[in-house]
């Protein structure tokens, strides 16, 4: 589990520049090109500290993430960012265990 803390870039971008990569490296060292596991899917989660509002949680299959979704959100939520409150971004990649 890896945890990135203090990212002020849209998720899309911090995807393309890091995350992504760091997720091929993570995989390459735990498994041998033979028995690589693919992700299966995707699951992000976008919240906001003390807020009664409900999460906003969207699953994609594979690494195909639709960020434009998750974007748009987090700028509907940017008066909240303001005020002193926290967005969270949560994603959680999920791996295909079939030999």
């Amino acid at each position: 589990m890896s945890i990135e803390e203090g990212v002020f870039l849209a998720p899309g971008a911090f995807w393309d520049s890091t995350l992504r990569r760091k997720i091929d490296e993570s995989l390459n060292r735990e498994f041998s090109s033979q028995d690589r596991p693919e992700p299966c899917n995707t699951v992000v989660v976008v919240s906001v500290s003390k807020r009664a509002e409900r999460d906003l949680t969207k699953e994609f299959a594979g690494l195909d993430v639709d960020w434009s979704v998750i974007e748009e959100k987090l700028e509907s939520w940017a008066c909240y960012f303001r005020e002193g409150k926290r967005l969270i971004v949560k994603v959680t990649f999920r791996l295909d265990a079939s030999p």
